[in-house]
């Protein structure tokens, strides 16, 4: 798999405080999305005439698939500005 792309943030479906401190604010966020892909993959076909040589066939493939990440944020309460985020999703499948 490669080129994963962001395409669409459908909402912010939960969040937990995870910090608060007197100039910011830090929370866990579930975001609802769907993500991009191009998958590679690889097909065998045999040949079953005994005749021939199997072979491999590679190809490549765009994909769209709803995910949930789930983001670290720090947020300046003065500001509104994000000071800090981490992406805590490790993995995302597309079928």
């Amino acid at each position: 798999m490669r080129d994963i792309t962001l395409n669409e943030v459908m909402a912010v479906d939960g969040y937990s405080l995870a910090a608060i401190d007197t100039d910011s604010i830090s929370l866990i966020v579930d975001v609802p999305c769907m993500l991009g892909a191009t998958v590679d993959y690889m097909y065998f076909e045999r040949d079953y005439t005994n005749e021939g040589p199997d072979y491999a066939t590679t190809a490549a493939e765009q994909v769209t698939q709803h995910n949930t990440l789930t983001l670290y944020l720090r947020i300046e309460m003065d500001t509104g500005l994000f000071k800090e985020t981490e992406l805590l999703t490790k993995r995302a499948y597309f079928e």
